[in-house]
C-alpha cells in the first residue's frame, strides 16, 4: 500500500511539474509577441 501512495505522489508531483512548465513556456510566448 504505501509503494502505491509514493508512486501517486510521484505521478501527481510530475504533472504538477509539468503544468508549471507548461504554463511557464506559454507565458514567455505571450510575453514575446
Amino acid at each position: 500500500m504505501r509503494d502505491l501512495v509514493t508512486d501517486l505522489l510521484d505521478a501527481e508531483l510530475r504533472l504538477e511539474l509539468l503544468l508549471t512548465w507548461a504554463l511557464h513556456e506559454e507565458a514567455e510566448q505571450l510575453a514575446a509577441d
